[in-house]
């Protein structure tokens, strides 16, 4: 989002749409968010999922480079040390979706030693500097192949979750529903000819989908349940600053400008 999400301000809106949605929690995703998230979250009583910015899924960390690997240690003991004073942190999530990546993006099985060794590595990292919270999890790769004490997966269906169920420790979904990639053909199961009228009614459809969606995750008796990903799919922007939308953003004539900040 920009300049706006360097903020309180979009930290205090972005949990009141949560709870404005009956939610409760949050992961913020794939990247350590600025402290005043935490701080924030303290405040509001939003319960977070801290996860590192150790992930696959856009191509961009080098898993067949030792520096990786070693940095990345460095990366999470910074990471838990610098947080875990903060109420609202309930668990740590210590990666995201590198073991589909390394599968089925890379193609490349050989790495996944050197990925079940980090897994074994950050778990005890995260022991040791937070003995306190049980909850350890690799978003999008189950139990870390039996590493974690904890399932998280993405996407999937009723068999997978049953697959997770089975694995017979606590879990949950980090992310689900097709908002990331539905078109209205595939939303269209769910609401018909309206997810072709407009983005309102395809969004519409999704909000069907992912009613669903959580209605089975309680219904299998997951711990941590949710959708994804209601900042980047389910808001409408909003045009911070701009009035005519009809001409591109200029410095000199438009800009994006922000009042003297008060603290409320």
């Amino acid at each position: 989002m920009g300049i706006p999400q360097l903020t309180r301000r979009y930290a205090w809106a972005w949990f009141t749409a949560i709870k404005g949605m009956n939610g409760n929690a949050v992961r913020p995703h794939a990247q350590v968010y600025p402290r005043f998230y935490l701080d924030m979250a303290d405040e509001m009583g939003i319960c977070v999922l801290n996860e590192t910015a150790n992930w696959a899924s856009d191509g961009g960390p080098k898993l067949d480079s030792d520096t990786f690997w070693e940095t990345s240690k460095e990366h999470l003991a910074r990471f838990v040390l610098r947080d875990r004073n903060h109420a609202s942190v309930f668990g740590w999530s210590i990666s995201n979706e590198n073991k589909p990546v390394i599968l089925h993006v890379y193609n490349r099985p050989e790495l996944m030693p050197a990925q079940k060794k980090a897994w074994e590595e950050w778990r005890d990292i995260v022991q040791k500097y937070d003995p306190t919270r049980p909850w350890i999890s690799a978003d999008g790769e189950d139990d870390g192949d039996g590493i974690l004490p904890t399932t998280v997966g993405h996407y999937g269906d009723m068999t997978s979750m049953k697959r997770w169920v089975e694995i017979g420790k606590p879990w949950g979904i980090g992310e689900h529903s097709m908002a990331y990639y539905g078109t209205p053909e595939q939303v269209a199961r769910y609401n018909g000819e309206e997810a072709y009228e407009s983005q309102e009614g395809r969004m519409r459809g999704l909000a069907y989908e992912c009613y669903h969606l959580l209605a089975n995750q309680r219904k299998m008796g997951a711990s941590y349940a949710s959708v994804f990903n209601m900042a980047w799919y389910g808001l409408k922007p909003l045009p911070l600053g701009k009035k005519d939308l009809t001409t591109p953003p200029s410095l000199t004539e438009d800009g994006v400008f922000f009042p003297e900040y008060i603290d409320i």
